[in-house]
């Protein structure tokens, strides 16, 4: 799913569909002038302040082994570099929660296939994100220092010079 939204004109104008532009809700200002506000990249009717998110959507994955996460972190990379050559325009990426580790609940007590914001999927994240000059969202299960307590349940924004820009940890996956 492709989006590329923008500010709204100041005005209120009224949103209607329109089937000839495959959908897309299109503005009709009274002075007779048409806008869209989400429009497919390369749309001629696109504000230069838009921000292009591209949203990677596909099933979660069965992981059974650490050779596995290895295998979703090369897709993941994969489809980065994919969709960025695909939308040049794209300034975010978001992948799917549970996409590196897939949510099969019992392999999360295993430190093997838990990951740390330090480690070298990570990393690979990082280096997806600058080599293709985008932003990316990540999920990831995230070893709990405290052993009593479960893992968490982690997303992180990378940007794209592949630094860190937000870590968010949820208690319960």
């Amino acid at each position: 799913l492709i989006l590329k939204s923008a500010p709204l004109p100041k005005n209120k104008p009224e949103i209607v569909s329109d089937a000839t532009n495959g959908g897309l809700s299109v503005m009709h200002h009274e002075n007779g002038s048409h806008s869209c506000p989400m429009a497919s990249t390369g749309s001629v009717s696109s504000w230069d302040e838009s921000l292009l998110v591209a949203m990677i959507q596909y099933p979660v994955p069965v992981i059974k082994g650490p050779e596995d996460i290895q295998t979703q972190v090369d897709q993941i990379c994969k489809a980065v570099a994919t969709t960025k050559a695909g939308y040049p325009e794209a300034d975010l990426i978001v992948m799917p929660e549970y996409s590196t580790q897939g949510l099969n609940t019992a392999i999360w007590t295993y430190d093997e296939m838990l990951l740390r914001i330090d480690s070298p999927e990570i990393d690979r994240f990082r280096q997806a994100c600058k080599e293709n000059d985008v932003w990316g969202v990540f999920s990831l299960m995230e070893v709990n220092d405290d052993p009593s307590l479960p893992p968490f349940n982690s997303a992180i924004i990378i940007n794209s010079d592949g630094e860190i820009a937000l870590h968010y940890r949820k208690l319960q996956p």
